[in-house]
């Protein structure tokens, strides 16, 4: 098992970037939207840009076109799993507690993993992204409608086997982001209705990050 943390961030973020570098030292990437909107990997910095939109109610896609990344670029081909992890956690995160999660076993035998289950929604569930997004996104004051399942908490980490990740860039990828916006605002949502599909289901383990 070898894990790539996937710290996922934005434009606005970038002063948080150093110091994120600093503590992880190695097997990492930040994924962030690319000011020349294509996506490329910045192998010495370990950014890679997509081409994707930066704004909250993006947050699907830039998942989906990180994974799609990921798959397509053979210098990734070493990992079998990825942790992604939102910027902000990333300031707590070292190569020590990376390197401890070798000891977890239930990464071996589970394709989706995470440290904080939902089992549905909550009362606001279907407006957490109020007060987010801004005026002029198709989802500005407009509630999900779509399907809950249970799913792993976006803001906690979850971790993606190579095989989990490969159904999902089945699913969408790079070309699908018009679509995707339309379909989803919960990018950790997302993960699960996709992969629920391939019988792939959410396993929760607190593996202390």
């Amino acid at each position: 098992m070898k894990i790539l943390v996937a710290v996922m961030s934005c434009h606005q973020n970038w002063a948080m970037w150093d110091n994120i570098k600093k503590k992880l030292r190695d097997d990492f990437i930040i994924f962030s939207y690319s000011p020349k909107k294509e996506n490329w990997y910045d192998e010495t910095e370990k950014i890679l840009y997509l081409n994707c939109r930066d704004t909250y109610d993006c947050l699907p896609e830039k998942v989906i076109c990180m994974i799609d990344q990921v798959l397509q670029n053979p210098l990734f081909d070493k990992y079998t799993h990825i942790l992604k992890i939102d910027d902000h956690e990333a300031n707590n995160l070292t190569t020590e507690k990376i390197e401890n999660l070798h000891k977890y076993h239930q990464l071996n035998m589970y394709d989706y993993v995470g440290q904080n289950l939902l089992p549905g929604p909550g009362k606001t569930a279907n407006i957490y992204h109020f007060g987010k997004v801004h005026k002029e996104s198709r989802w500005y004051n407009l509630p999900y409608s779509g399907k809950y399942i249970p799913w792993l908490n976006g803001g906690r980490t979850y971790i993606l086997s190579k095989k989990a990740m490969k159904c999902i860039n089945k699913e969408y990828n790079s070309k699908d982001v018009d679509l995707l916006y339309n379909n989803e605002i919960y990018e950790d949502l997302m993960i699960s209705k996709i992969l629920h599909k391939h019988n792939i289901f959410p396993h929760e383990l607190n593996y202390n990050i």
